[in-house]
């Protein structure tokens, strides 16, 4: 109350407020100075301006009725009484009249400045009549009434066009920040009723139309809704009209007709009207609902906000035209760039339009195709499923997608994956879009997946899932007409010793070969397979049993021939399994695990042949199977012996040398026969743990032997098999070390068929133990891969004649003359000789006349243990004779 109030007319009342209570301040102190008059009367004054004061504060605070003036003006001349002087009245009467004049209303104005003169003139009259001069004195009060009322409908327009200004500011800052059509009509309907102020109800509605007068939108400030129909059709002809002229004006609700229920119009007499000009044309308009006149000053901002308002929807309508020539050109560089080819037919097939993928994807430029059915173009074998996925696409009125191959220009065929998308009912397209994607490559990729699921991606051939597939299926036809069908299983000899010797690369390298061998030996029909490793598997279809072991004898001549691996020649044998299925075999493993059993059979027997099943090889397997297993046990709970068996020199039949020969002494069945376990162990690969446990046993009995009997030598023969080659060096190293062994008292025996296979790392490895001073024997010479060339390039010291030869030595001639030849070739490369399996004294006799040197042979002694051995070569005195005769 005591701070003034800022908005401008509030501000001038206040300070008339002001200036009429400190002027009834100095009035009351008037009173109390003037003591003419009586008490009563003073009272009375100091009562009428107190509550004059109250008058006025209420009076400033809410608006008072006319009549309250009258009681003003008794309050005043009571005052003037009271003080005594009419002149003291008039400063407040003057800041009366400006308060009370300070009015919109012209008439309340006149009253006012009439009430106030009489309320002035009256205590003239009364207090001295000679004193009406005094009246001139308040001749100022018409014109303070003109000037007070010209004052405030200046400041009230001057006030009112300022908040019009700042309502126009914000609402065009919220158009300008719009980002929807949501955002634009609200704005603009608040800023029209805010302009309208006391003349609006509070209802109002924005209505937009397109070029074609339609409603795209309608915002109603009370949320009710607009009905369908066109702009023009809503408004009646003089709305239509006056809209035109883009200056808003007030229109009888009555002419409205319709249009003011559908706007929701109930209360006010008028409705205001403001145009909204979307490129010079009339585009909608904001009606607002008035309870007074329209106000002339308002006409011209109504104009600014529907102005801001069409610009704002020309503005946004501009924005969602460039986002659609924005995706137009978006979509249009996508469908010219895309790898899809995109085609629009119309409903028999014929193309309207092509994109221009379709010269990257086809081969074909789009004007050659506009015009021709797209079914000519796809596969013959395709068309039927195509026309159906189309025939699908426009009944049920979804996309469908469906595979076809289509034509290429250079007469190729494509695989596709085709979209069919119905879209005749579209405006925009009307017709059948079709999206081609090419999936060659992927269906390519595909067939060669599967290919690899069922074929062995080293050798081409069938993998075991194929194969085991296709036995079944002849198996089938077998057993319904009664064609015989026969299983060949291979397995490729000594396989391991290639993959550890030359390495893995020259493994696969071979595996290559033999499968391109055993292809060439089979008929197209036939299936070859791979299944793992060095096993290899052959199905033959309509062959009887005597045909199939006539493919296998043909893949053994096959495999004859030597094999070029990393620029050298080797020599690979294999064993080869045959197994006819029986008239009711149907189980594809079983007829497989029959083949697999004749192959080591075939393996049993010597290798490099094969063997057919008999139903007796089961057996023998199982039985192989067991020995595997007690051998590897064996190996773990040493059970485990050496044996050896004396070499004696012929001339003087002394012991000079044994040969370590190893026995297995298992816990149930007693000693096991070399035969019945070597075998297993050379094909499970257990020969080289074995191998190694007899070297280095052998080490250490002969450093035991040498530290007994420091004054006689003895040497011990250790057979090396062909698995053992890539390790022998290294084991040999390590038994020499551990031992305390001299490398003089160890002979490594070595077979010919090491020479079968790399014949450089052989020699290569015999050359470095020979350095080490280990002595190289050849065993069984002349029975297996006999070479005079090879012969000089091993380097060797010994050459042992196999038993064979020397049984027959001393009785049939060609046999004889074969071991005197195996000597003479000794003789000629200055190696010493040596015969296995001398039995008669006639067959030592004969080798002493062809000049061999060494032998051995149970007619000197059986393999023994070697502390037995110890005493044959060593025998106390009362044993001596008894040592000599256990050598004859």
């Amino acid at each position: 109350m005591l701070r003034p109030p800022k908005p401008l007319l509030e501000r001038v009342r206040w300070t008339f407020l002001m200036f009429s209570l400190i002027s009834g301040c100095l009035l009351l102190i008037a009173i109390f100075s003037n003591h003419t008059t009586s008490v009563a009367v003073q009272a009375t004054g100091i009562l009428a301006l107190a509550g004059l004061s109250w008058l006025w504060v209420e009076e400033y605070r809410r608006s008072l009725s006319a009549k309250w003036d009258l009681v003003e003006a008794a309050g005043l001349i009571a005052a003037a009484l009271a003080v005594g002087n009419p002149l003291f009245m008039l400063l407040l009467l003057y800041g009366r009249v400006s308060f009370r004049t300070f009015s919109p209303s012209v008439r309340d104005a006149v009253t006012a400045g009439v009430v106030f003169f009489f309320a002035f003139f009256a205590p003239v009259l009364i207090l001295d009549a000679s004193g009406l001069q005094l009246v001139f004195l308040a001749s100022g009060f018409p014109l303070c009434v003109v000037i007070m009322n010209t004052l405030h409908q200046t400041l009230d327009r001057l006030e009112r066009s300022v908040e019009r200004e700042q309502i126009l500011r914000v609402a065009g800052a919220a158009l300008v920040s719009a980002t929807d059509r949501a955002d634009i009509y609200e704005p603009s309907l608040l800023a029209a009723v805010s302009l309208l102020d006391d003349s609006a109800s509070g209802a109002a509605t924005v209505a937009i139309a397109d070029e074609s007068g339609a409603l795209v939108a309608v915002t109603s400030a009370d949320g009710h809704p607009l009905p369908d129909g066109t702009l023009n059709d809503l408004l009646p002809t003089l709305v239509a009209a006056g809209l035109t002229n883009g200056e808003p004006f007030a229109v009888e609700t009555a002419q409205l007709a319709g249009l003011a229920d559908a706007l929701g119009f109930r209360d006010g007499p008028q409705v205001a009207v403001i145009p909204v000009l979307l490129r010079k044309r009339v585009g909608g308009a904001i009606f607002a609902e008035l309870s007074a006149p329209l106000a002339p000053d308002a006409v011209r901002s109504l104009q600014a906000v529907g102005t801001q308002l069409g610009l704002a929807i020309e503005r946004a309508n501009l924005t969602d035209e460039l986002h659609e020539q924005r995706s137009e050109d978006r979509f249009r560089s996508l469908v010219q760039s895309s790898w899809d080819v995109i085609a629009i037919t119309d409903a028999d097939s014929t193309i309207r339009y092509v994109s221009p993928s379709v010269t990257r994807v086809l081969g074909f430029e789009p004007s050659v195709l506009v015009g021709r059915g797209l079914r000519e173009f796809i596969h013959p074998d395709d068309r039927a499923a195509a026309a159906k996925a189309r025939t699908e696409t426009l009944a049920m009125g979804r996309p469908s997608v469906s595979d076809c191959r289509v034509q290429h220009r250079d007469e190729s065929w494509r695989h596709m994956e085709v979209t069919t998308t119905n879209l005749l009912r579209d405006e925009n397209v009307g017709g059948i879009v079709v999206n081609l994607h090419d999936v060659t490559d992927r269906r390519k990729l595909e067939q060669e997946l599967r290919h690899q699921a069922f074929h062995d991606p080293l050798t081409r051939l069938a993998n075991r899932a194929l194969f085991h597939d296709r036995i079944g299926h002849a198996l089938a036809r077998a057993a319904r007409q009664g064609e015989p069908v026969t299983v060949l299983f291979l397995d490729i000899d000594d396989f391991k010793m290639v993959n550890d010797s030359l390495g893995h690369i020259a493994g696969d390298t071979l595996l290559k070969a033999v499968s391109e061998r055993l292809a060439s030996c089979i008929r197209p029909s036939d299936t070859a397979a791979r299944f793992g490793g060095d096993e290899f598997a052959v199905l033959l279809e309509d062959t009887p049993l005597e045909g199939a072991c006539l493919v296998a004898n043909k893949v053994l001549q096959a495999m004859r021939a030597p094999f070029v691996v990393q620029d050298r020649e080797m020599y690979v044998s294999a064993s080869i399994g045959v197994a006819p299925a029986s008239v009711d075999s149907t189980d594809p493993g079983d007829l497989l695990r029959d083949a697999d059993v004749a192959m080591y059979a075939a393996k049993s027997e010597g290798k490099a042949c094969y063997s057919v099943y008999e139903p007796s090889m089961h057996a023998k397997v199982v039985q192989r199977v067991e020995v595997t297993a007690d051998l590897q046990r064996a190996l773990e709970r040493d059970e485990l012996v050496v044996h050896y068996q004396p070499i004696v020199d012929l001339a003087t039949e002394e012991i000079r040398a044994v040969e370590a020969l190893v026995r297995w002494r298992h816990p149930e069945r007693g000693m096991v026969p070399p035969l019945e376990f070597i075998p297993v162990a050379e094909e499970t690969g257990l020969i080289v743990p074995i191998g190694r446990w007899v070297l280095e046993r052998a080490c250490r009995d002969m450093a035991e032997w040498r530290a007994r009997h420091p004054e006689r030598s003895l040497y011990a023969h250790v057979n090396v098999s062909v698995n053992q080659m890539h390790s022998v060096l290294e084991d040999t190293r390590r038994s020499l070390a551990t031992t305390g062994a001299k490398p003089e008292s160890i002979v490594l025996e070595v077979t010919e068929s090491v020479m079968v296979h790399d014949t450089d790392l052989v020699v290569a490895t015999l050359r470095d133990l020979r350095a080490l001073g280990v002595r190289i024997s050849l065993d069984d010479f002349g029975t297996g891969y006999s070479s005079l060339s090879y012969l000089k390039r091993l380097p060797i010291d010994l050459l042992k004649i196999d038993k064979a030869f020397v049984h027959g030595i001393a009785g049939d001639a060609e046999e004889s003359s074969l071991g005197r030849a195996v000597v003479h070739i000794a003789k000629t490369l200055d190696l010493e000789t040596a015969a296995e399996g001398i039995e008669t004294e006639e067959e030592l006799a004969a080798l002493k006349s062809l000049g061999c040197g060494f032998g051995q042979g149970f007619l000197f002694s059986k393999p023994l243990p070697f502390d037995e051995l110890e005493a044959l070569i060593t025998p106390s005195a009362p044993d001596q004779d008894r040592a000599a005769a256990a050598l004859r």
